[in-house]
């Protein structure tokens, strides 16, 4: 029985070995996964950090983007307020001209025929006209008076070239 009982504790030894044998391949094993899944995680992770951060790289540019389009909408704005201000203002200047002109015209149509009529200056209109006539004739003569200065303008101009040549020559 003593031999029996050392045959016992063999088999129980070798089976006691055996399963600390199987215990340190199993914890060996874990650990081969378990570094396999810790390092997959971190792949894992790292992938989804750089889509994160692609997604952020491209959603500040569409920002700017937006934000540059805003930008040169607001300009737009900006340069069109200022041109419809500058056409506000010149209109209320044409109309305060035309009321003063308004206001002057009756005058003017009561007033004694000047003697400069001949030098340059329009002819007045005799107080029996009707407006409508009074303004034809004031069309004619500023008609006849721009004439007269394009034609002064295309003499200087021809002078001008002349002289430039001239110069050039002489140089």
């Amino acid at each position: 029985s003593a031999g029996a009982s050392t045959l016992e504790a063999l088999d129980a030894d070798r089976t006691a070995f055996r399963t600390v044998q199987d215990l340190t391949e199993q914890n060996e094993n874990l650990r081969r996964a378990l570094m396999r899944l810790k390092g997959e995680s971190e792949t894992a992770a790292q992938r989804e950090l750089q889509s994160l951060r692609q997604e952020k790289e491209q959603q500040e540019e569409e920002w700017k983007t937006h934000l540059e389009e805003k930008a040169m909408q607001m300009k737009t704005l900006a340069d069109a307020t200022v041109n419809v201000t500058q056409e506000r203002d010149a209109a209320r200047r044409a109309l305060q001209d035309h009321r003063a002109l308004a206001q002057q015209r009756p005058q003017s149509l009561l007033a004694p025929p000047s003697s400069e009529f001949g030098s340059g200056a329009l002819a007045p209109v005799a107080k029996e006209e009707a407006p409508s006539d009074n303004i034809k004739a004031m069309r004619a003569e500023l008609s006849k008076r721009i004439e007269d200065l394009r034609e002064e303008a295309g003499e200087s101009h021809v002078a001008y070239l002349k002289a430039t040549q001239d110069l050039a020559m002489a140089q």
